[in-house]
């Protein structure tokens, strides 16, 4: 490969590239050497860079979406709509004055301490959700709740059924009896008798 084929880069009296030289650009029999992910990569952070400085050019603020797409607002639509970005491919709202996720009716000065406080209602949430239900023995990831009613209870995610006080599945009790409870739940029996369940 000949210094031709390479961006100029200009150098120090070290050998280092000097702070003010170009960014290195691989040239394009580099670039096929490249792996898919990283020759990807490498063109969306070009697309990126050349589009930069493209008059309302704005990108998706999702974490799963990488697009952009030209912002154009209705010269006449009031200032809270003239900030609303819609992306095409994914639909994702964002408000492009204040470069964060769609605020609807708050003003950008607002939405920060909304957001917040939401955030903190969510904890006190997810906290009253954890201490008044159980996981899904199966781990099908769905929350369980018991209002009333005997023990035996079936998951409406996954129909996996089992006893509240123990987790125990229905299918190891209906196979041993009450001997496949575990022995702190108030259901065990070590003679494996089968007790009554409902289904």
């Amino acid at each position: 490969m000949t210094t031709s084929e390479r961006s100029p880069r200009s150098q120090s009296s070290s050998g280092q590239p000097s702070p003010n030289s170009a960014p290195f650009l691989p040239t394009a029999r580099e670039r096929q050497n490249l792996t898919p992910f990283i020759r990807y990569s490498y063109e969306r952070l070009c697309l990126r860079a050349a589009l930069a400085r493209t008059p309302n050019v704005f990108w998706c603020l999702s974490s799963t979406c990488d697009a952009g797409q030209v912002h154009r607002s209705e010269a006449d639509a009031d200032q809270d709509v003239k900030s609303l970005f819609v992306c095409n491919t994914c639909s994702f709202e964002s408000c492009t004055t204040c470069t964060t996720p769609w605020h609807h009716v708050l003003s950008c000065e607002a939405a920060p301490h909304a957001r917040a406080a939401a955030t903190v209602n969510e904890r006190a949430s997810l906290a009253l959700v954890e201490s008044s239900s159980v996981p899904c023995p199966n781990h099908c990831g769905a929350r369980i709740q018991k209002v009333a009613g005997c023990d035996y209870i079936r998951c409406r995610i996954c129909n996996h059924d089992f006893c509240w006080r123990c987790r125990a599945s229905y299918a190891v009790i209906r196979a041993s009896g009450n001997a496949g409870h575990k022995e702190t739940c108030k259901h065990w029996q070590a003679t494996g008798h089968f007790g009554t369940f409902r289904h």
